[in-house]
């Protein structure tokens, strides 16, 4: 897996240049004085990284830290990192079916943050653990399409896919068709590896597909050429000082010699594997060289050395056996943890959704409060309105009325005063043929009383007018304004039509026959440029 990086106040710690104990303390008290969720998720992550090897229940609980800040963020890559962190401590603690619902749950959340360096290494890390579990072919699948993703991700960023990355996806391949049983496809992937190891610079890498294109030959009956291989392993382990290849290079080596019939040299492998395996403490491999040991002193017929190596080898079981129960302790201890945690969960997804419905119901509470408030409020304003509007409608209907009434007043005022004018007509007319049939009448005296009624007769249009100014207010103004070649007959005729009187009436008024009234509106109708039949003069003029 590989390592976190570590975050302490924007500088970067190496393993290499400072202690696994000095970079714990630093990465604690960087902890301690983190300020931001982001921080403390990649600082759980990386403590969590740092203890995996010394003491995977304190792994695992900062791990299970960050993921439990991540979940509160809606950032799907610190998600991703916090729960493949989680899943790689149950990987190292034995709990695969918890480190598969981990990895699960690093895959989808890798997959909507759109990180594909994310995704793919949540494909590689799922495939790991199948294939672990015996699932080769789910375990093939994830493999491939963590290489395709990497490779999608990589040429996204027009750079080739570094060959680590290549290395790890043909040795997997390598362990999964060597696992179905499909040597030819292994060697192949193996072969890959190794090419891609050699142009690197970690020296492990080199190490660990030859180790096992050496174990594939050794199942094909090709044992020469295992035994070629592992003594390339051999050689290139001394050269790099790596006990841990050496000592496993040894024992397969050992296991050849006894199939070639050779037991003075398996004895020889053998025991180096030994001597390398108690320089690291390697229980597993110390139990097992042991017993192969033994067995060959007892074909030699060495009873004390084997009885010795037999010894030995019941030690070493009692302590794998107690090694395989602190195994299981620790992997209850896990679980525990795990179990713990999610039932911690649980209670606060309780607490929260108790406290949501708590205000969800106020909240419902307020809205429906309010809403009721809104409608009492909306009723009583769509009441007001509808009392204004009536009240509107009713001054309207009155002010139209009083419209109305002042209009028949003055028309009936207009026939008042032109009969009146009628009769004064007649009257001075009467005088006139009187003072001619009788010439010793005072004429001067009656030519000036003629005159006076006569001016006075005038008197009646202007009081009309007036009249009509101050019922219809700027009506005369606005007709000019359109139409400003009207004469004052047209204007005249156009305040009859507008109080709505018909032609009979204007005939009467006016003392016109209805037929001059009739012609004198079809020229009003042309000058105000009326062309449509059916619209009347009357429509019009309201408008003005």
């Amino acid at each position: 897996m590989n390592r976190a990086i570590v975050f302490f106040f924007g500088f970067c710690f190496s393993y290499n240049t400072l202690s696994a104990q000095s970079v714990q303390d630093s990465l604690i008290r960087a902890l301690r004085d983190a300020q931001s969720d982001t921080v403390r998720i990649s600082l759980n992550i990386s403590l969590s990284d740092a203890l995996k090897d010394e003491d995977l229940g304190q792994s695992l609980q900062y791990a299970l830290t960050a993921v439990e800040i991540a979940q509160k963020k809606r950032d799907y890559a610190q998600r991703a990192r916090a729960l493949a962190q989680a899943g790689t401590v149950c990987f190292y603690g034995g709990l695969l079916n918890r480190a598969v619902d981990y990895f699960s749950r690093a895959l989808n959340n890798a997959d909507k943050s759109g990180d594909l360096r994310l995704l793919g290494n949540a494909y590689f890390n799922l495939g790991g653990v199948h294939t672990i579990l015996g699932d080769f072919k789910r375990s093939r699948t994830l493999t491939v399409l963590g290489h395709q993703t990497l490779e999608r991700f990589y040429k996204d960023q027009h750079v080739a896919v570094p060959s680590n990355y290549l290395f790890s996806y043909f040795n997997n391949l390598g362990l999964i068709s060597m696992k179905e049983e499909k040597p030819d496809q292994a060697k192949a992937y193996f072969l890959k590896a190794i090419g891609l190891a050699r142009s690197g610079t970690d020296p492990v890498n080199v190490s660990r597909p030859m180790i096992s294109l050496a174990e594939l030959l050794i199942s094909t009956g090709r044992l020469d050429s295992a035994r070629q291989l592992l003594t390339e392993v051999v050689v290139h382990g001394q050269a790099h000082g790596l006990k841990s290849v050496l000592s496993i290079a040894h024992t397969f080596l050992g296991d050849l010699s006894l199939k070639q019939s050779d037991p003075d040299q398996a004895l020889e492998h053998f025991r180096s594997a030994l001597e390398l395996a108690k320089e690291r403490n390697d229980v597993l491999v110390q139990e097992r060289v042991s017993k192969n040991i033994a067995s060959i002193f007892q074909l030699k017929q060495k009873a004390d050395s084997a009885l010795f190596y037999l010894q030995l080898n019941n030690r070493l079981t009692e302590i794998s056996e107690k090694s395989k129960a602190r195994q299981s302790l620790l992997q209850q201890d896990l679980e525990s943890r795990l179990q713990e945690q999610e039932i911690s969960a649980i209670r606060q997804l309780r607490i929260e959704r108790t406290i949501l419905g708590v205000v969800g119901g106020a909240t419902i509470g307020f809205m429906f409060f309010l809403l009721i408030r809104y409608r009492r409020r909306a009723t009583v304003e769509r009441i007001e309105a509808q009392l204004r509007e009536e009240k509107l409608s009713q001054e309207k209907q009155n002010m139209q009325e009083s419209l109305d009434l002042k209009d028949k007043q003055l028309a009936a005022q207009v026939m008042h005063s032109l009969q009146k004018n009628e009769m004064i007509s007649e009257l001075v007319t009467r005088i006139k043929e009187t003072t001619v049939h009788q010439p010793d009448s005072p004429k001067g005296t009656l030519g000036k009383m003629i005159r006076e009624i006569e001016s006075s007769s005038t008197e009646p249009w202007k009081e009309f007018e007036q009249r009509f100014q101050e019922v219809h207010a700027g009506f005369y103004e606005r007709l000019m304004a359109k139409h400003p070649d009207l004469t004052a007959n047209e204007r005249r005729l156009c305040a009859f039509l507008r109080l709505d009187m018909s032609t009979k009436e204007i005939s009467n008024i006016t003392g016109q026959s209805v037929k001059a009234i009739t012609q004198a509106r079809f020229r009003l109708r042309a000058k105000l440029g009326i062309e449509n039949p059916d619209i009347s003069l009357f429509e019009v003029l309201l408008q003005i």
